[in-house]
This record gives structure tokens, sequence and C-alpha cells, in this order.
């Protein structure tokens, strides 16, 4: 222990005698799940992909005039659907998979150059996902025209408007 004085003030400093340290995890906020907490990560991630939409340039948003409609890895849309909490979580299962496999593509891109080798570019394919169950519906549709049971909903790839059945739980 050091033992200071400053203006009338006495302070004291300690050293750790001890090699380790073992926290108790009722100690630390992040071992405890908390709703509010995983709501703020939602909307940090929402707010961070927010920044890369706005920071990125507008070529890649838009095809050039030889190119097609589908040539670009664009992946937008918003969905509401209504099912069972164990249909959800099979769904999540799958789409687990589906992006484990997104991921391997990265083993074959071109970042694995032999070293000294440039890349052809330094194009980064980003994608933000969240999904969780609400009481709030956000999209009411009372159209003319689509049947009792069906909604309406947009094509994620070619941005179709398209009348699809709703499943009941």
């Amino acid at each position: 222990m050091r033992t200071e004085e400053k203006n009338g003030i006495v302070q004291k400093f300690y050293r750790a005698v001890a090699l380790d340290y073992v926290v108790s995890e009722s100690l630390l906020p992040s071992g405890q799940w908390d709703p509010l907490m995983m709501q703020e990560v939602m909307a940090n991630q929402l707010r961070m992909t927010l920044s890369r939409v706005y920071e990125t340039d507008e070529q890649f948003f838009q095809p050039s005039p030889s190119e097609g409609k589908d040539v670009r890895p664009l992946i937008h849309g918003m969905w509401e659907i209504r099912a069972s909490r164990p249909a959800l979580l099979e769904w999540k299962k799958k789409f687990s998979a589906l992006m484990d496999e997104l991921s391997e593509l990265e083993k074959t891109s071109t970042w694995d150059l032999p070293k000294g080798q440039r890349a052809e570019s330094n194009e980064v394919f980003f994608m933000t996902t969240i999904g969780f169950l609400t009481d709030v519906k956000s999209f009411h549709v009372d159209q003319p025209g689509v049947p009792d049971g069906y909604k309406l909903s947009v094509d994620a790839n070619t941005g179709e408007i398209m009348a699809r059945r709703e499943e009941l739980d």
C-alpha cells in the first residue's frame, strides 16, 4: 500500500497480491439474459446497418445499363409472418444452416489468395438479419381485390408485389 496526501486529502493506493481473480457471474450483467440488453443489441445492429447503407457508394445499389436486374447481390425486405413458435424455431434452424453456407463462400473467396497477390476487388457482402416475435402489427393491408385469407407480399429478389395465402397457427 502507498499513501499520498494532496491538499489535505489522504489517498491510499493498494496493489493486488493475488495471482488470479475469480469474478462471480452474478456480478456480470452480460452473463445474464436481459431483454433490454437484447433490444439495444438489435437497435445498434440496425444503426450500424443504416450507416453502412448511407456510406456505401450508390454504384453498389444500381446495375449498370449493360447488366440485368438480378446481377447485384442485393437483398432487402420486411415481413410479418404469422406462424407457430415451433414452426418458427424449425425455420430458424434451416436459416442458420443457410447462413453457414453463406459463410463458407468466404473460404473460396479471394481472401485465400497467395501472399502478395492482390484481390480483384475490395467488395464485401454486408447483411443484417433481425427477427423477433411481437404483438404489434405494422403492415395493415385493406386492399381491394385481395381475397380473404391472402395478403400482399413483396418478393425480396424481384421487388414484385403479389398476393400470398396466409397460413394460420
